[in-house]
């Protein structure tokens, strides 16, 4: 009886010191935060935050739209965080066969402080004799011998034929710490190759920002559930007619206005004919958004 407790004992700490070697060494923490590409990402469920830390070979420019592979058309909307010395880095788009500088310019990233990330965001206008393979390029200049350095590259499809962005806004805390009523802020959109009109666009500002806008600031006024009854347009005034869902949690002037001036300025943005928007909730006008 002895010898086969012993052999059970011996047996238990082999799969103890394997399950131990599988956990811990060969296949790394389970639950933790990891290092993949420069960048932090979830490995299984961390109890911990996201390291405050860099990530070893963290680039200080990143690009996150457009994404690598994908078509852009002429007026192409590059997004991005940075983290820059006074804010300013440098971008250029190139002929990815040749390496040939197409064009070029300074951007400016939007960080709170010093040595913090700030989203940036880069609108460039490419001439339809633009090459159908196009590398977008973001870098610094090294004050020390002024070579390029943090250069982060994306790879781009170019379709003059494809349909322009359009524009939707929301407010930013980041960009209006103070929250102004009326202060709201674009939002592009890739409108691709399907038909584009302008309750579609209203419908996408409805859906409010995606997560990335979320974490540049963007927000919406906006309650959800919100349907649109009608678009009508006459002339250069449009009317839009709203379910009563718009005005679910109206409790100040300051968030009417707010709602207002996101849907104000996507109409204006879409169609630059249009001089008059006229808000309505389930036909009524004169009640409609009132604080």
């Amino acid at each position: 009886m002895k010898k086969k407790t012993k052999i059970l004992i011996v047996v238990i700490l082999i799969i103890l010191i394997v399950w131990v070697f599988l956990r811990f060494v060969a296949g790394g923490p389970e639950d933790d935060w990891i290092c993949v590409g420069g960048e932090w990402a979830k490995h299984g469920n961390p109890a911990m935050e996201k390291p405050a830390e860099d990530c070893p070979g963290q680039k200080n420019i990143t690009i996150e739209s457009p994404e690598a592979g994908q078509v852009v058309g002429k007026n192409l909307v590059v997004k991005g965080r940075a983290r820059v010395f006074e804010n300013q880095f440098n971008w250029s788009v190139l002929d990815a066969s040749t390496s040939v500088e197409i064009l070029s310019g300074t951007a400016y990233a939007n960080a709170e402080d010093v040595g913090l990330f700030g989203p940036f965001e880069i609108n460039i206008t490419l001439s339809p004799l633009t090459p159908k393979k196009i590398m977008v390029q973001v870098f610094a200049y090294s004050a020390k011998d002024g070579s390029k350095q943090d250069i982060y590259e994306a790879p781009l499809n170019f379709d003059d034929n494809l349909k322009d962005y359009f524009d939707v806004y929301f407010s930013n805390s980041k960009l209006d710490p103070e929250t102004s009523c009326l202060k709201v802020f674009p939002v592009s959109n890739l409108v691709g190759n399907e038909e584009l009109n302008l309750r579609k666009a209203l419908e996408t500002m409805l859906q409010g920002p995606g997560e990335k806008d979320k974490e540049a600031g963007y927000f919406t006024n906006i309650p959800d559930n919100v349907k649109i009854n009608s678009v009508k347009k006459n002339g250069i005034s449009v009317e839009v007619d709203f379910s009563k869902d718009i005005e679910n949690g109206m409790g100040g002037s300051c968030r009417v206005a707010a709602v207002r001036a996101q849907i104000v300025k996507t109409v204006l943005a879409f169609d630059k004919s249009i001089r008059s928007v006229t808000i309505s909730v389930e036909g009524e006008t004169e009640t409609a958004l009132q604080p």
